[in-house]
């Protein structure tokens, strides 16, 4: 199990919908550009519904 950083302070609001990015770490370190070298990166998005009704269709 990964565990995921809140980066509240990149959270977005619209029309009740809360939209706030998960990373894994808040640093990413990228290497130097070499022929097959890859980085990984996890990334997850929390969706939060703020509104007083259900967001339906």
């Amino acid at each position: 199990m990964t565990y995921f950083e809140s980066h509240a302070n990149n959270t977005v609001e619209i029309d009740g919908i809360q939209f706030e990015p998960m990373m894994s770490e808040r640093v990413l370190q990228i290497p130097l550009k070499r022929p097959g070298t890859q980085t990984q990166l996890q990334f997850g998005i929390q969706i939060t519904n703020n509104r007083a009704k259900k967001n339906i269709g």
